[in-house]
């Protein structure tokens, strides 16, 4: 044999990867691969549903500086909203944006997985001497974990979904919570058994990411800050872990000003602890006495931001105000929804199981007879599972861990807290963690037995999964087919026959959309928003006069809205009856006097009667609470030029500039009014301005071409 042949036969000539490496970038960098392929045909989905109350229409998103102006943990979800609001300022309502943040999320989400998989079986090696595969690395373990989250089907409403960003970004803070309380947890807790000195290093089984394992340390090491054979505990072990206690506490408030869900989150790590670390009773009662003042400093936390503003000193109010905290909807009592969700509960279970017919509205029907039905064997079912968790405590703790959080993780959303929809399938995200723990140890118990099959049911189950997710994206693309799945999948949905409506309303199927909303009125008569779609269909195929009393019905089922005021108002001023569309503009902008476009064709009203000083002054009025609304700066200072003002005109595009320098929309309208006033070079400097600020504005690029014409 050749030096040669030599040199290449050693270990050190062959590409190795070593577990640290392996384990700290290339399965990151695949979990982050896998969520990009699921989600790439996701990016341009539009905006459905409650997309638009809580983004499109959403004035608070488009002017950020009403979510700062009150106290922000006062505001429920006022931490998501924000990043909207970052997202609207950045593109508008361009959803690439808000779809590759939501995408971004959910990445985010795959490696807190799985970082926080390879902590628990690092602590439950240390604790519990206990693995869930001998023979199989840990970070493979947890890679499957991982990947089964990230591939699941079930995510994609709380991914996809634009608005369920609230949903997602609080199990964001939800996990790093959990995963900080148990790095300080590592570092302040002894292990309970040490290995043998004599027992080889394993590096497939290591300690939590965060930390570096000792060379002489096995499968499950413990953390380097703590050396456990001593008991040592440095004041550098005490620094570090209280940080990760106050980052856990932090990453706890945080979740909860996401999404009210996360207030589970205290006995999520009481049952982490129990779990993991201590099941003694006289540990118990230690930790109680240590933990009361924090579960009460919780406690106050969730009432101040979601209560009520009742004295606190009286009892009785307090009390009031807990209960309003504690449902969203007056309509169905606590009873009735505890008893719908013993159902519920295997419904989720099967979706996770066999993702198939799921949809994004499902209407299911509330029931408040608990020997109604199936519900006695669900309850059944429940204390089995739960009674299957207990059991397998000693012998699988990760199994009695997903038992346990698969319930805690959906105590607030399926208990005894009334919700107006017992279902949804977001509220799925974080419990289905429990569900790939458990999947993760069907994979490896097959692979204990057969290797070989083991690796090719799992490798299949992912790519199957990856794909129904991707599959089902493309039902997301289209919000007819959306609509439509939602409606087989229950016809007697009136708020899906309502959106198939709106959906084909938006393509400009009027007649299909009339029919659409038809169905929902007969499902539902009582439907406001059926009634004022119905209203626009009418109105947007050039049928006013019946438009018409479509709207004023849906005035009786909601008086004084203003949505509908308004669009009564622009019938009558269509129909050229301006006495009474002066007065629903008026009305409209009582109700809502944010409502610019009340404001705007109030003006024009005006204008068309040739009454342009009354214009002007209703113009005017609106912008003095309003100083920052570009359109109706553009029509006071248009009604100006038009009246032989040019002067006042550019006086009212000067005074807003003043307070928004950097508005390259103002910028283009100074340009335009100086180019109508003939002064080309002052209105070329006004549209380099504008082009600075924002190079790609349609309208500074369109009024280029019309200075580049003019001589």
């Amino acid at each position: 044999m050749t030096n040669n042949e030599t040199q290449l036969s050693t270990p050190a000539a062959r590409f190795h990867i070593t577990p640290s490496w392996r384990r700290l970038f290339l399965f990151p960098a695949l979990l982050i691969a896998a969520v990009l392929l699921c989600y790439v045909n996701s990016f341009h989905v539009p905006f459905v549903f409650d997309d638009y109350n809580s983004i499109v229409d959403n004035p608070r998103i488009e002017e950020p500086s009403r979510l700062l102006s009150q106290d922000p943990l006062r505001q429920p979800r006022v931490l998501v909203d924000l990043t909207f609001a970052l997202n609207h300022a950045l593109g508008g309502q361009n959803v690439f944006g808000y779809h590759l943040v939501n995408t971004a999320v959910h990445a985010v989400n795959a490696l807190l997985v799985y970082t926080l998989t390879l902590t628990l079986l690092s602590a439950l090696k240390q604790r519990r001497n206990w693995t869930p595969a001998e023979n199989v690395p840990a970070e493979v373990f947890a890679l499957v974990t991982a990947l089964v989250f990230a591939c699941h089907p079930i995510q994609t409403q709380a991914v996809t979904y634009i608005v369920q960003r609230y949903t997602s970004m609080a199990a964001m803070f939800y996990l790093a919570s959990i995963l900080f309380f148990l790095q300080a947890r590592l570092i302040c807790s002894p292990a309970k058994t040490s290995p043998p000195p004599s027992q080889p290093h394993d590096s497939r089984f290591p300690t939590s990411p965060l930390h570096d394992s000792r060379p002489h340390d096995s499968r499950f090491t413990t953390s380097r800050f703590h050396d456990f054979t001593t008991s040592r505990f440095t004041i550098y072990d005490c620094t570090l872990s209280l940080l990760f206690f106050v980052l856990c506490a932090l990453c706890a408030v945080l979740a909860f000003l996401s999404k009210q869900n996360s207030a589970s989150l205290p006995l999520m790590i009481l049952l982490v602890e129990y779990v993991v670390f201590d099941r003694s009773w006289r540990g118990w009662v230690r930790k109680a006495l240590a933990a009361l003042p924090l579960v009460l400093l919780f406690a106050a936390f969730v009432l101040y931001a979601m209560r009520g503003t009742s004295a606190w000193s009286d009892f009785g109010a307090l009390l009031e105000d807990v209960d309003r905290a504690t449902r969203e909807t007056q309509v169905v009592d606590r009873w009735t929804y505890a008893v719908t969700q013993l159902r519920v509960l295997w419904i989720y279970l099967g979706l996770l199981i066999l993702p198939i017919r799921q949809c994004l509205d499902y209407a299911y029907p509330f029931t408040s007879s608990f020997l109604s039905g199936w519900t006695p064997l669900a309850a059944a079912g429940l204390l089995g599972l739960i009674g299957a968790g207990v059991f397998s405590l000693r012998r699988n703790p990760l199994f009695s861990l997903a038992v346990g959080w698969f319930f805690v993780a959906l105590s607030v959303e399926s208990s005894f807290f009334p919700i107006r929809d017992a279902l949804f399938e977001h509220r799925l995200y974080l419990p289905s963690v429990a569900f790939c723990w458990v999947v993760s140890l069907v994979f490896f118990w097959i692979l204990k037995r057969h290797r070989i099959t083991g690796v090719v049911v799992t490798a299949a189950v992912i790519l199957a999964l990856g794909t129904a997710t991707h599959l089902r994206n493309r039902i997301w693309q289209n919000p007819v087919a959306l609509w439509l799945e939602a409606v087989q999948c229950n016809p007697h949905n009136a708020r899906a026959h309502n959106n198939l409506g709106k959906a084909l309303m938006d393509l400009g199927n009027y007649a299909e959309a009339r029919k659409a909303f038809g169905v929902a009125l007969q499902l539902d008569p009582k439907s406001f928003d059926a009634q004022l779609n119905l209203g626009l269909a009418l109105a947007r195929q050039g049928l006013v006069g019946e438009a018409l009393p479509a709207f004023q019905q849906s005035l009786v089922l909601r008086p004084e809205d203003p949505k509908t005021l308004y669009n009564i108002a622009l019938a009558y001023h269509k129909m050229r009856l301006y006495e009474s569309a002066q007065s629903y503009y008026e009305r409209a902008l009582k109700a809502d006097p944010h409502m610019e476009k009340a404001a705007l064709n109030l003006a024009n009203l005006f204008v068309e009667q040739k009454q342009p000083d009354q214009a002007i002054k209703i113009l005017a009025s609106y912008m003095e609470t309003h100083p920052d609304a570009v359109d109706a700066v553009y029509n006071l200072a248009f009604i100006h030029l038009e009246n032989h003002r040019g002067e006042e005109a550019l006086k009212v595009v000067e005074a807003a500039l003043a307070r928004r320098p950097r508005s390259a929309p103002l910028w283009v309208i100074k340009a335009d009014f100086l180019l109508k006033l003939g002064r080309h070079d002052p209105a070329r400097s006004a549209l380099e301005e504008a082009l600075r600020l924002s190079p790609k504005n349609p309208e500074a690029l369109a009024l280029q071409k019309r200075l580049v014409s003019t001589p």
